[in-house]
């Protein structure tokens, strides 16, 4: 199925105007990450910061799926409308799922082969004390420098934590 897009820059203006995507942000003095080794400093909570909403807006699926048709205002979404080959669109969209989908099932597998070699379901022993099982399994225990995972927003109903 054909999809249209806005624009990165479009999308960057309508959530500075309009906060059009206030469900991104959970709230509003979250912790920064701890800090690793090739990530960004720019805030994925801001909303006036635009170098961070760019870089943290670009991530999005539809800014790297194939065959995606990008507007950048209404009057040029409504044109691509009129004008665009749907039909073709959605036969280039279709042979790139599948593609992907064969890669995927071969990374997959390939995880799978890694984690569980040829281990039965169920075969595997897990401990149930968490700081043994981490090391067990992976190796190390995450630090407890790292943010808590727990929501204490919710921006859909107005409320922010404190």
């Amino acid at each position: 199925m054909p999809l249209f897009a806005p624009s990165l820059d479009l999308l960057v203006q309508w959530e500075r105007e309009y906060s059009l995507l206030s469900e991104r942000i959970y709230w509003r003095n979250a912790p920064r990450p701890v800090a690793y080794p090739n990530t960004t400093t720019l805030s994925p909570n801001s909303r006036t910061d635009e170098a961070a909403m760019r870089y943290w807006l670009a991530l999005c699926d539809f800014y790297h799926f194939p065959h995606i048709t990008y507007f950048d205002s209404w009057d040029d979404l409504f044109m691509k409308l009129r004008t665009a080959d749907l039909g073709l669109i959605s036969e280039r969209m279709a042979e790139a799922n599948t593609r992907l989908l064969n890669e995927l099932r071969l990374t997959w597998n390939r995880l799978f082969s890694q984690m569980f070699g040829d281990s039965p379901p169920g075969a595997r022993q897990v401990p149930s004390n968490y700081e043994a099982a981490m090391r067990t399994l992976y190796g190390f225990v995450p630090s407890e420098n790292e943010p808590s995972c727990i929501r204490e927003s919710r921006p859909e109903f107005g409320e922010w934590a404190r």
